[in-house]
């Protein structure tokens, strides 16, 4: 106890005397020693080391820390990437051109952190961008200068080899180019009058202005121009390209790259606001001094209350640390459901289009019939998938909904025949009953989901009997029912029903083979109906069947054609017309779905232009006009949200006609709705899709 207040009060007392005594400004970056350049050799290790190297003076990006160890937000990125895809790595920093010569002449595999240019695409290749920066110019506080025409004929700073030396050169900007070894010079030798201006990243030199309380410069508000920040790869290093490319899609999907971002970039101190000049306050200096004298007396009172918090401290910690452990392997989880789900989609596609192309052709009996087993394989593997992504978003917090008005009648139009398929297969009786036909406001496709999961849920279970399903809406609700003659549900197990992959326990081994499952249907049945704030009552005994009734208040409404006084005549041939001549191109990296849209959308009339990565279908969109472009998002060399970026500039540049995009993926959260949204993109279709769907989108958009 005594060696505690001795050590407390010690603390305090050095706090006083750094308060009091004179300030020391600490050294700059510059100051802080850095390591000894060491020769890399050009070749990999028998262990396969990846050499991994970096700007040793480009924070927050690539630094070397005060412990002498490369750190930053790069580092951070591409160690993580090295963990998820089981990489070695050997990490060393340097200066900027030297360690971008050793990259281009292949002597190392990989740099941290580098700009895409044309020039630079040449040399070396690179990933998907995990930032865009913005480079702007940097002008003395009374320069009156605010238009970026104003630096042409002038004096410019800038960091030497960096991107935005590349950029003045290209541009033919500046009377006189002035380079600087590092990014950290340029606005030191700006106050000092070496050049008229300085180009550089915006947020690193407003973080400098902040750090270093340089109030006599400013930046223009307006960009001189952005740049994708990438990992860049030696050049011809497909595998390596291919693996970071895929850990980057992994951090991406997962949201751990968000919280990478945010422990980097996410806190910014309010300009004009200095931390360190407030310390310089007399005034406030005193009051700290007084108030840690207090805190000393205050810290002998309690300090007797510290070893009796120190035992529950203690299992605190060790609490925590379980909960923490539980958390990682959760998240675990989450993230291989989600990487497997996503990489399953698309060839899952791929099947059940080839599928949808073969039973369009001419097939005897034997052939239809295992044409259509297959179809039943692919759609259940299908609503395997669907079910983990939606585990994956329950679990994240990310369930959603997404409601339209349709009406009743449709869906048991829809669900009907694949439900009494499944149910005269097994020999079962098999009734779907709609009471009453209105247009109600919700959403259609988890209504949908809640029928399908329950309706399953009680033919699987069911051996014999019947399996009945009633909707009715009555008194601002929609009522559900879905009645069975199975085994039902003992008392011990109804509330684990509900629970992810939770099973009914089955009464043999044969039968537990045989109604195997992930046990997810209920779990997320019962999600949609919280979200919808309806309720579910379960009336079951053991050997004498389950009835499940959902009540969920809707509210109904009308379909936007009832809306449509009678007299007002219908649309002329035009849109007829306009759909027969569609020209749409198809931007799908796989060549089996590529193919089989061509196909299907060829059946239709519609004429077709495919290409295969993103490069390609941007020089086509410069060069062609199309009325659809069917976008897939992760295309190699350009992804498709870069793309329509792109597009969508040039159209604004060149004054040129809107093309309408529709976003084809496998990539099916909210997330990358809103991503695709943002980038400009008009539709967004999830693979794999009903041929119906994809149509309706085309047809909305035209």
């Amino acid at each position: 106890m005594q060696v505690t207040l001795a050590v407390l009060v010690l603390i305090i007392i050095v706090l006083l005397g750094l308060l009091i005594a004179p300030r020391i400004n600490p050294p700059h970056r510059s100051d802080v020693f850095l390591p000894q350049e060491q020769h890399l050799e050009p070749v990999r290790s028998a262990s396969e080391t990846i050499l991994v190297r970096g700007d040793w003076s480009y924070p927050p990006f690539e630094f070397i820390n005060e412990q002498g160890n490369p750190d930053g937000f790069n580092i951070e990125i591409i160690r993580r990437i090295a963990e998820l895809m089981n990489l070695d790595l050997q990490i060393s920093l340097g200066p900027w051109e030297t360690v971008r010569q050793q990259l281009e002449q292949g002597e190392i595999d990989v740099l941290a952190g580098m700009y895409r240019t044309d020039e630079r695409e040449k040399l070396v290749d690179f990933t998907i961008p995990h930032f865009i920066s913005s480079y702007g110019v940097f002008v003395p506080q009374n320069s009156g200068v605010d238009s970026l025409d104003d630096i042409r004929d002038s004096r410019i700073l800038v960091q030497e080899q960096d991107v935005g030396h590349d950029y003045l050169v290209e541009q033919g900007i500046g009377k006189e180019i002035i380079t600087l070894k590092s990014w950290t010079e340029l606005l030191p030798e700006l106050q000092n009058g070496r050049g008229e201006y300085a180009v550089l990243s915006m947020m690193q030199g407003v973080r400098q202005l902040q750090e270093e309380n340089i109030s006599d410069l400013r930046v223009i508000t307006k960009p001189l121009f952005q740049r994708r920040y990438c990992i860049a790869v030696k050049s011809g290093d497909a595998e390596l390209l291919a693996t970071l490319n895929e850990g980057l899609n992994m951090l991406k999907s997962t949201g751990e790259y968000d919280l990478i971002f945010e422990r980097w970039f996410g806190v910014y101190s309010e300009p004009g606001f200095n931390p360190e000049s407030l310390l310089a306050s007399r005034w406030v200096r005193i009051f700290i001094a007084v108030f840690l004298i207090v805190a000393i007396l205050l810290l002998i009172f309690l300090a007797w209350t510290y070893s009796l918090r120190r035992q529950v401290g203690k299992k605190t910690a060790e609490l925590s640390a379980a909960l923490e452990n539980l958390r990682l392997a959760n998240s675990a989880k989450n993230r291989f459901l989600a990487s497997v789900s996503h990489e399953l989609r698309t060839p899952l596609h791929g099947v059940i289009g080839m599928v949808r192309m073969l039973d369009s052709t001419e097939l005897d009996q034997e052939q239809r019939e295992i044409v259509e087993m297959l179809s039943s394989s692919a759609v259940q593997l299908h609503r395997v998938l669907s079910d983990l992504i939606d585990a994956t978003r329950l679990e994240a917090g990310r369930f959603t909904l997404h409601p339209s008005h349709f009406r009743l009648k449709q869906i048991g139009i829809w669900l009907e025949p694949l439900l009494r398929r499944s149910a005269e297969e097994k020999g079962l009786q098999f009734s779907f009953q709609i009471v009453n036909d209105v247009v109600l406001y919700a959403d259609q496709e988890r209504l949908v989901q809640i029928i399908v999961n329950l309706a399953e849920n009680a033919i699987k279970n069911t051996h014999s009997g019947y399996v009945k399903v009633r909707l009715e809406y009555s008194g601002e609700q929609l009522q559900i029912e879905v009645e069975d003659s199975g085994r039902g549900i003992p008392d011990s197990q109804r509330e684990a029903i509900f629970a992810p992959f939770s099973q009914l326990e089955a009464r043999d081994k044969i039968s537990a083979g045989k109604e195997a499952g992930l046990g997810l249907g209920l779990a997320i049945v019962k999600t949609i109906i919280d979200l919808m704030e309806g309720e579910i009552k379960l009336d079951s005994r053991s050997g004498e069947g389950s009835t499940f009734i959902i009540r969920i208040p809707l509210k109904t409404g009308t379909l936007p054609e009832e809306t449509r006084p009678a007299e007002t005549p219908e649309p002329a041939t035009g849109a007829a017309v306009a759909e027969e001549q569609l020209h749409i191109l198809v931007a799908e990296d796989e060549a089996i779905n590529r193919i089989y849209l061509e196909r299907f959308l060829q059946s239709r009339g519609w004429k077709t232009t495919p290409v295969a990565d993103g490069e390609l279908t941007w020089e086509a969109l410069q060069q062609g006009s199309f009325d659809i472009v069917l976008m897939d998002l992760g295309m190699p060399k350009l992804d498709g949200l870069e793309v329509t970026q792109r597009l969508r500039e040039f159209e604004r540049d060149r004054n040129v006609s809107y093309t309408k995009v529709i976003a084809l993926t496998a990539y099916a959260d909210d997330d990358n709705r809103r991503k695709c949204s943002e980038a400009g993109m008009d539709g967004f279709v999830t693979k794999p899709f009903k041929e119906q769907e994809l149509v309706d989108e085309i047809l909305r958009l035209v």
